[in-house]
């Protein structure tokens, strides 16, 4: 696996979460829902009235999407600040602050938890994260957790560009194993798909799929690709966070012909819709080779 480390304080320091969601727009995220990769698997495993906790949930723009699909949601996270913005925002979802490695939710239950991108950010690994996960599903419960994906192109960056986009990345054998550069903190594991995997059955459960998605925020990792990042997260250029879909008082509202261009723009992108024949056979092999993270969907043994 691949280990990171950041000059900053470090993944478990509020403030730096704070700072980072700061750059990002909750409006332009929730709009375009979608054409997230993610979203079949949500339309699968948390509708028609599923209580579905997001652990980690940062800006607080899944919430929404969920409540949309039919899930009850609930959103917690270690940043009170943070929650204050989400609760400005959505009055009625449930949220509380806590830590993932303790949840406040009694045994089984939940009916699912969906965590992005955080259990990565714990330098001891992820076992406690995914056992307080088993302890509050319900029998037969479904996990949807994704991680950082070493892929095979990052694993060869990994030794050839060891700095990249602020991170030091080093190749280590288990986790806890290297300690931190001198002036930098410990950020994020990537993770193989065998590795992660193996961790999520010692856990107890069992894995339904995977699938690794995101492929062209992958391939920012190569200097070429960069400017996707900003249209993801709908910043400009110039890092403003209105974007394509939305405008400042000062900016010019986009036609309705360029936000229809960009919106397509945005779905072959981002979409990764794997139905499409011949097209999905492709999506799937690039998604191998150079997705930014793996999602795990996994249930709780009944």
């Amino acid at each position: 696996m691949l280990k990171s480390f950041i000059k900053a304080q470090g993944s478990q320091d509020v403030s730096f979460w704070e700072n980072y969601f700061a750059s990002q727009s909750f409006e332009y995220l929730v709009s375009s829902f979608s054409t997230d990769p993610l979203r079949p698997l949500f339309e699968c495993y948390c509708s028609g009235g599923v209580r579905v906790l997001e652990g980690g949930c940062g800006l607080g723009n899944y919430l929404p999407c969920l409540r949309a699909l039919g899930a009850k949601p609930v959103g917690l996270d270690f940043g009170v600040d943070m929650l204050q913005q989400v609760r400005r925002r959505e009055r009625q979802i449930p949220l509380t602050a806590g830590d993932i490695c303790s949840l406040p939710f009694g045994d089984k239950t939940l009916d699912a938890y969906y965590s992005g991108g955080v259990m990565e950010h714990f330098e001891e690994g992820p076992a406690r994260g995914l056992a307080e996960a088993y302890r509050v599903l319900k029998p037969g419960g479904i996990l949807l957790v994704s991680v950082p994906y070493e892929n095979p192109i990052r694993r060869v960056l990994a030794h050839v560009q060891p700095k990249r986009g602020g991170l030091v990345t080093t190749t280590v054998a288990r986790e806890g194993a290297s300690k931190a550069p001198e002036g930098l903190s410990f950020f994020q594991y990537f993770y193989r798909g065998h590795e992660f995997r193996r961790h999520v059955t010692a856990s107890g459960f069992d894995i339904v799929l995977e699938q690794p998605y995101s492929l062209w925020r992958g391939l920012t990792d190569l200097g070429p690709f960069r400017w996707v990042d900003n249209l993801y997260a709908g910043r400009s250029s110039n890092g403003h966070t209105p974007g394509f879909l939305t405008a400042t008082k000062h900016e010019k509202a986009p036609s309705m012909h360029r936000s229809w261009l960009k919106t397509q723009l945005k779905h072959a992108i981002f979409a990764e819709d794997r139905t499409v024949p011949g097209v999905g056979v492709l999506v799937s092999a690039g998604c191998e080779l150079a997705a930014n993270m793996r999602m795990y969907v996994c249930r709780r043994a009944a």
